[in-house]
């Protein structure tokens, strides 16, 4: 049976990103789903903007977000961030993403490598990257890899650089929408802004929740047994209210990614995509990673809380502290990215999931089986992927966690219901974050993407 607890709802977060003048001649996408999603599990729907245009109408475009309450995304270039710096202010002020677009706008296929790692290194600083013209191939997506960033497309090009009309724009957005879509539209397009309210409505009459880029990363439970969610800047969300600061943002650069509580005490270390570590509160820094081959996506604490190991998407694991290195799935060719690192109850071995439901144990972590065979629990995700897991206390078994808030249960862990299974609201009102095991290994709670709710089953 399970009981929703609300703890309390929370102001909004960050989403942004790039701009440039003329309309782009786009060429043909050639790219993974997670890239069309921008690497986000979330089945919200997302509004985003490439380009610049005259100030006055950027200011006009961030009226209407502000008066319909969406966050959206901004991929703008740095050479227009810099040119606009009050403009910049506001988007940030207002809640949304920026992401890197380059410096210049440059057509990426067609320049050296070091012009690439140049056109990214001026751009806007963020965790995700839109090429110009979504124009790239396996060279360009090395060199971004290689600097720190994802690719980030999209899905639903409203073709508004083509002068569609604003009923045009509404149409072909409409009969593409789907859950956890991009949609790319532009802050010069000639009937963005015209097309934008309509746009806003149609999408939340049909069912779906904007806001796909949440500014919610990760999520976590605290010592106290309330949720922490973690924004992309590293602020720290939670408390007793749900909407309290419990850390100011501390990943300047926009690609924090993962959070872990201190067991058995106050604090928690937030991970960055590029292998920074940030210490919070009680929780005691033990080192970072560096040259890495892929993005660091999830850390977990030891029990004693004097180390961590953080995993990268291409299954490497880093140990810190007291932190045993007991094997990684680094040298394994994985169908999908690695999403989650949990450690069994000895400390002496660890268990990775990777975002198919795949799972690889080292050291002492039996295997139980994996979401991708057979397991009990809430069966039919669609789009949703594979986000968290948690072990038993005894390390009899353990649960996988999707998106949408179904759960898989193996070994000793018994499945006591999910949101997936029971929600009576459209499909993207929430996506989950983080699943944690009660004491006693008799349930778990989940961590939802919305401020402040535990979800309880026992």
């Amino acid at each position: 049976m399970s009981r929703p607890w609300v703890v309390a709802t929370i102001a909004a977060l960050l989403v942004l990103s790039p701009v440039w003048p003329s309309p782009p001649a786009h060429a043909a996408i050639t790219a993974t789903a997670s890239e069309r999603r921008c690497w986000n599990p979330s089945s919200k729907v997302q509004l985003t903007f490439d380009d610049s245009a005259n100030p006055d109408r950027v200011k006009a475009i961030l009226d209407v977000l502000e008066a319909k309450g969406v966050r959206a995304g901004f991929f703008i270039t740095g050479r227009f961030a810099r040119s606009q710096p009050d403009l910049m202010a506001r988007i940030h002020n207002d809640g949304h993403w920026v992401g890197n677009h380059s410096a210049t706008h440059a057509r990426l296929t067609r320049i050296t490598d070091a012009a690439i790692a140049g056109e990214i290194a001026g751009g806007v600083g963020g965790s995700l990257f839109r090429p110009p013209y979504g124009d790239t191939n396996g060279r360009v997506r090395q060199i971004v890899t290689d600097a720190g960033y994802r690719l980030c497309l999209w899905d639903i090009d409203t073709l508004d650089w083509r002068g569609l009309t604003a009923s045009e724009m509404h149409q072909r957005v409409f009969a593409e929408l789907r859950p956890g879509a991009v949609i790319l539209s532009h802050l010069h397009g000639r009937h963005t802004l015209e097309a934008l309210p309509g746009l806003i409505d149609g999408i939340r009459a049909r069912g779906y929740e904007l806001d796909g880029l949440s500014p919610y990363v990760a999520g976590a439970i605290d010592g106290d047994g309330l949720p922490l969610l973690l924004e992309r800047d590293g602020r720290v969300l939670g408390g007793d209210s749900g909407a309290e600061v419990v850390g100011s943002s501390v990943v300047g650069s926009g690609d924090a990614v993962a959070i872990a509580a201190r067991i058995g005490g106050s604090g928690h270390w937030i991970a960055s995509a590029s292998g920074g570590v940030y210490a919070v509160g009680g929780a005691a820094f033990h080192g970072a990673d560096h040259h890495l081959n892929a993005p660091i996506v999830a850390v977990a604490s030891t029990r004693s809380g004097g180390g961590y190991w953080t995993v990268a998407t291409d299954g490497g694991v880093f140990s810190h502290g007291d932190a045993g290195y007991f094997g990684s799935a680094g040298d394994v060719r994985l169908n999908q990215p690695i999403v989650a690192i949990t450690p069994t109850p000895s400390g002496l071995g660890y268990w990775i999931l990777a975002r198919d439901g795949g799972i690889f144990s080292f050291g002492d972590a039996p295997f139980f089986g994996s979401g991708s065979g057979s397991g009990s629990g809430s069966g039919s995700a669609g789009d949703a992927t594979f986000v968290a897991m948690a072990a038993r206390p005894d390390g009899d078994g353990y649960w996988l966690l999707r998106s949408d808030g179904s759960v898989l249960a193996f070994g000793a862990a018994a499945y006591r219901g999910d949101y997936a299974g029971q929600r009576t609201d459209p499909p993207g009102t929430r996506s989950f974050l983080a699943i944690a095991a009660d004491a006693d290994g008799g349930g778990y709670t989940l961590v939802s993407d919305h401020p402040g709710e535990l979800y309880r089953y026992r």
